[in-house]
């Protein structure tokens, strides 16, 4: 169950205000390359779908097969109907009641809490779920739809396909999540690459990328590396004689953005050569 919002102390230990996980991530994707890093990763998680005319028992069960904390509840149609939260659930299920735990006699002779979860769990859903909440078109990519995230005034918003089903759902701790990975180190640099060269074998293709890592490696050890973009495309030579490979590698650092684009008829070169110029630009910086 996630936790949404913090107080603040001061020294004395008294409370001066709040910080939510909504003005954090704000304020993190102000920064547009870790924004587009984030939007590289896998975020969007898959929609557990549940029924409206399910009950609490329901929920509680899929809950705990599914290791997840929201469900969406569908109408008749497979529509959206609401959000439930395990919260939700479990406030049910651990709430406190009137009715007596045990026997007032000397000696117990029946319990009284069993049957009460049975009677809760027979409650249906409708009496718990949210409705409503911010839908989108699954289509909406990932930089667009943290964007929306961040504007909605929930900390989930649901994607459907082009008959309003939902299919997916993103949410403000999956975000937060990844972005914790990306500025920490503790995940692999985000590395784009797009189209290289058709005639590379499979090992000449995995060859590129362990480059663009060790380069990453090398400068993250100098300043924070967000991530790396790739690209290669083919033009005529300015004789117009024969195609050259133009390879264009940026790298993206919590304090600068290094370019280098290249072009030689062999893409081994230009490759090399990108690489080259990068490295000279961040040991110019120090």
């Amino acid at each position: 169950m996630g936790l949404y919002t913090l107080p603040v102390f001061d020294n004395h230990k008294k409370v001066i205000g709040v910080v939510t996980a909504k003005k954090i991530l704000r304020r993190l994707m102000r920064n547009r390359s870790l924004a587009e890093a984030v939007a590289e990763k896998q975020i969007r998680k898959k929609a557990v779908l549940i029924p409206k005319d399910s009950q609490v028992r329901d929920a509680f069960n899929v809950f705990l097969k599914e290791s997840i904390s929201k469900l969406v509840v569908v109408d008749e149609k497979g529509k959206m109907a609401g959000v439930v939260t395990k919260r939700d659930i479990m406030s049910e299920y651990l709430s406190k009641t009137k009715r007596q735990r045990f026997s007032t006699r000397t000696v117990p002779k029946n319990y009284s809490f069993d049957k009460e979860q049975v009677k809760r769990g027979d409650e249906p859903i409708s009496l718990f779920y949210s409705p409503g909440g911010d839908v989108y078109d699954e289509k909406i990519g990932n930089y667009q739809a943290i964007m929306n995230l961040i504007k909605s005034s929930y900390n989930t918003i649901v994607l459907v396909d082009k008959n309003q089903k939902p299919t997916e759902m993103m949410g403000t701790k999956n975000v937060l999540e990844v972005v914790y990975k990306l500025i920490s180190g503790k995940e692999n640099i985000p590395t784009v690459v797009t189209d290289l060269p058709r005639d590379l074998s499979k090992k000449e293709k995995v060859e590129v990328l362990a480059e663009l890592k060790k380069l990453g490696e090398w400068i993250n050890r100098q300043e924070k590396v967000q991530w790396l973009k790739f690209v290669t495309r083919v033009v005529l030579s300015p004789k117009r004689k024969s195609n050259e490979f133009e390879t264009r590698l940026k790298v993206f650092t919590d304090k600068e953005t290094y370019n280098s684009n290249p072009k030689d008829e062999d893409f081994w070169s230009a490759f090399k050569e990108s690489l080259r110029q990068i490295r000279k630009q961040v040991a110019r910086k120090d």
